[in-house]
């Protein structure tokens, strides 16, 4: 931020070439404030910080926990490889866990709600011209909230469908399931939903938290995620094709 004293008027420039902002282009922020403004300026300061804040949070719960137990998700579903009984050992040694209930509300369901009622807020906030900016970035940006507003439909529809079904078989369940073609692409679509949201949101985190601040940098890093987006799909997807007896198996330890 500069100042003139002359004319007392603040200057913030930022880059959007590189897509952190969905514009997509080199904004330039001119805000006058006048002499008895100071009081105002105090105000919009302190809400600035605050969302500000917010946002942060919003994209490390992102990562962790969230992210990361997505990764747990899809590698614990990953044992249904090895069939039923591979499948409902793992599930049982989770569901058997000490303090379960506390772990699951303090690392998985509160950061959930937390992360999709800000991201719904974000969504209806934001402003996305993909028609006037065809940058790249722009289209991610504008997926982002796209896949975010349909994976919260899918969790619910998900952990209703599963945790609540009253079926302690839950490879049963999921083989029952998934033999209907149209589950099937349902769960296809969330699964590559969430590991897009999840590498698209990772790019982010690693902008918003400074890790990646140069364009290369960020180039780069786009590369990795497209990379961790391309390798958690196939995951995901082939641990659900494991309860159609369709999976690959070939890089499983025979």
């Amino acid at each position: 931020m500069a100042r003139s004293a002359a004319s007392n008027v603040y200057c913030v420039a930022y880059f959007t070439k590189s897509g952190y902002n969905p514009v997509g282009r080199i904004a330039l922020i001119i805000r006058l404030l006048p002499q008895g403004a100071a009081k105002r300026s105090a105000e919009l300061s302190l809400l600035d910080r605050q969302n500000f804040l917010l946002r942060r949070l919003h994209s490390l719960t992102g990562v962790v926990p969230v992210g990361a137990f997505l990764v747990e998700h899809f590698l614990t579903n990953s044992f249904a490889l090895g069939g039923e009984e591979s499948y409902n050992e793992k599930v049982a040694f989770l569901t058997s866990l000490p303090y379960l209930y506390v772990i699951e509300a303090l690392f998985i369901f509160l950061p959930i709600i937390f992360h999709g009622v800000l991201g719904m807020w974000i969504v209806f906030s934001a402003e996305v011209s993909v028609a006037r900016h065809r940058y790249l970035r722009n289209w991610l940006y504008f997926f982002q909230r796209v896949s975010g507003v349909f994976l919260v439909a899918y969790i619910a529809v998900h952990v209703w469908t599963t945790r609540f079904a009253g079926e302690e078989n839950l490879f049963r369940l999921m083989e029952h399931k998934l033999s209907s073609p149209a589950w099937l692409w349902f769960y296809i679509a969330g699964v590559t939903a969430a590991t897009f949201h999840f590498a698209n949101g990772l790019w982010g985190f690693m902008v918003t938290w400074g890790i990646t601040v140069s364009p290369r940098a960020q180039k780069w890093s786009t590369y990795a995620c497209a990379g961790v987006f391309l390798a958690m799909t196939f995951v995901g997807v082939n641990a659900l094709l494991a309860f159609t007896g369709d999976a690959v198996t070939f890089l499983q330890k025979q």
